[in-house]
């Protein structure tokens, strides 16, 4: 079982191997979200990324973290479309 340390450490290793990749994105708060919840609601509009998609922080973490040896083996994804659009924009840069 992982300690907390170690979470926060793999969280700040995959910051720092995407940070140069991915857009900084912003907290937006809802007032109706808030007014629903009963607290303050904040929404990370992870769509913003340049890839239009919020999965691309996990997606470039698992390509940067991954082995060159084992990518030059190619890259399979199970997702239908979400992860070919991040392929082909990473490949792109």
């Amino acid at each position: 079982m992982l300690k907390s340390t170690d979470v926060v450490n793999e969280v700040r290793l995959a910051e720092s191997r995407i940070r140069s990749h991915i857009r900084q994105t912003i907290l937006e708060h809802s007032r109706y979200l808030s007014q629903v919840g009963g607290a303050n609601v904040y929404c990370k509009l992870e769509n913003l990324q340049y890839t239009g998609l919020f999965k691309v922080r996990g997606a470039m973490n698992k390509l940067l973290s991954v082995m060159s040896e084992e990518l030059v083996q190619g890259v399979v994804t199970t997702s239908q479309n979400i992860e070919k659009y991040f392929i082909t924009w990473k490949d792109s840069l």
